[in-house]
């Protein structure tokens, strides 16, 4: 699991490289294909923080394996957040529970970011 979660935290951050441009005001198509790029790979990644967590990881194993450097800052801090966030859900022991608690977050973190990238 620690192997999936480190490649797709390196996919994001490239992705989140690409994104971390913003747009010029008023460029709302722009805005939008960058949404509809990053917040789909936001979402897998909170459903693969969600699906760690409910399987019962340590809430550390997955704070080490956080992007680090300068240029990886805004991603970490939004890998950060969504940990905090799956600690702070129940960890469930059925499997439907399990599937609907990471499909629910998964759904939150990309509503999040096509709000988010929406309004930019």
């Amino acid at each position: 699991m620690k192997t999936i979660l480190t490649t797709a935290l390196a996919a994001l951050a490239l992705a989140g490289s690409a994104a971390a441009i913003t747009p010029p005001a008023g460029d709302f198509n722009q805005s939008q294909n960058q949404a509809e790029s990053l917040c789909p790979s936001i979402g897998e990644l909170a459903g693969l923080i969600m699906e760690t967590r409910q399987i019962g990881a340590r809430m550390s194993e997955l704070m080490a394996i956080m992007p680090s450097g300068d240029e990886n800052a805004e991603l970490r801090a939004v890998t950060r957040s969504m940990i905090l966030a799956a600690y702070d859900s129940p960890r469930y022991y059925g499997d439907r529970a399990r599937v609907e608690a990471v499909q629910e977050f998964r759904s939150e973190w990309e509503l999040v970011c096509y709000q988010t990238e929406g309004a930019a």
